[in-house]
């Protein structure tokens, strides 16, 4: 089957250095053809089967510099049922990680928890996406079943591309909680046809605007994990029925009763720390390893 790899090629200065280039990478075994694009330094290579290193270090050699271009990792999951293919063979995900249970690993998922896990992965062709993926499966305990990690850059470790996924989840957690069960959109009602639309913009600069909370900036600046949505909502509206109180009750005698039910409400709604927060976080690299980079493209050039 034909494949195709484009290659950056940095030293074409004109038509010569082109049709050079052509003519190293053609004459590698195994390539069918190529074409070099002198105004963005690219070279289109078609190959059945070759050795992707020495196609590069023959680019080397004949006076010029392969670039491996750096690709933003993308990161999503598959479903079990996803075909693949490994070798010519092809098998469904859950099928092929079967014969691979993997290791161990210790996995912080949400602050300062950790968990062991066990993790499997491979290169394999996802057929659904007509190119090879990095693929990890993530066993949690009690779980039958793994959780496919895919990662579109072939060329990042395990480890690290594991840490970016709890940070992925991490945050469609901490959004979808917020909106779902700590946000403002029951207090934010509005009438009339409109009235869900202008009900969701309140909503979003309200929940915002806790952000600006004397508290919330506080933590931030230490840095120190910040408050929960939900505890944060509950000290406001504590904080409003003191100051409503306080106004009520302006006369003199009841002041300092005024001020010491403060304090027991202030006791009553104290603010929760957050579990889903970054404060100490290892996050990893957050990029590609350069020692994988060619073992990367060997990958992507096997059926």
């Amino acid at each position: 089957m034909l494949q195709e790899l484009r290659i950056g090629v940095g030293g074409l200065n004109c038509a010569s250095c082109v049709a050079r280039v052509e003519r190293v990478i053609v004459n590698h075994p195994g390539v069918e053809s190529a074409e070099v694009n002198l105004a963005s330094g690219l070279a289109l290579v078609r190959f059945e089967q070759t050795s992707v290193p020495e196609l590069l270090e023959a680019v080397r050699t004949a006076g010029y510099a392969p670039v491996i271009e750096s690709v933003t990792l993308g990161i999503s999951q598959l479903r079990h049922n996803q075909t693949v293919r490994f070798r010519g063979r092809e098998r469904s995900l859950s099928a092929y990680f079967l014969a691979s249970p993997g290791v161990p690993q210790r996995l912080r998922l949400r602050g300062g928890e950790e968990i062991e896990v066990r993790v499997s992965s491979a290169r394999l062709y996802v057929c659904a996406h007509e190119t090879k993926r990095f693929v990890i499966a993530l066993t949690y305990p009690g779980q039958n079943e793994p959780r496919y990690l895919v990662a579109s850059d072939l060329s990042w470790r395990t480890q690290d591309i594991l840490q970016i996924a709890t940070l992925r989840w991490l945050v469609e957690v901490f959004l979808a909680d917020w909106k779902r069960y700590e946000g403002w959109g029951t207090l934010a009602k509005q009438p009339d046809e409109e009235g869900s639309s202008r009900r969701l913009i309140l909503s979003l600069l309200l929940d915002h605007a806790l952000l600006l909370h004397p508290e919330q900036t506080a933590r931030l600046k230490q840095p120190a994990p910040a408050c929960t949505v939900g505890s944060l909502r509950e000290a406001c509206r504590a904080e409003a029925l003191v100051a409503m109180v306080r106004h009520l009750l302006s006369a003199e005698d009841p002041v300092a009763a005024v001020a010491q039910w403060a304090e027991h409400v202030k006791a009553i709604y104290a603010l929760a720390p957050s579990s889903k927060h970054m404060s100490g976080r290892d996050l990893g690299r957050q990029e590609p390893t350069p020692s994988l980079r060619y073992r990367a493209l060997e990958a992507m050039a096997s059926a």
